[in-house]
């Protein structure tokens, strides 16, 4: 298999993000922007600890799709 990393990989650099749920601050590293490149997924939106909560929840997979439609938080 050839390996991806050419020049039409983008060169992603470590942002800091609001969280859309609790508004805290995270970091999203190169390394991970560059993981989600390749699983052709979009970068995550929320922190890592209300990523999980939302999986526990079931309110989304592991990658973060939501199940069932609308949610509606409480």
């Amino acid at each position: 298999m050839e390996n991806k990393l050419t020049s039409e990989t983008p060169n992603f650099r470590t942002q800091i993000l609001q969280c859309k749920d609790c508004q805290a601050d995270f970091i999203l590293t190169d390394s991970e922007m560059l993981y989600y490149y390749r699983k052709n997924l979009n970068f995550p939106v929320r922190c890592r600890e209300c990523r999980q909560a939302r999986r526990a929840q079931g309110l989304t997979t592991a990658e973060g799709s939501v199940q069932g439609g609308d949610c509606h938080g409480s």
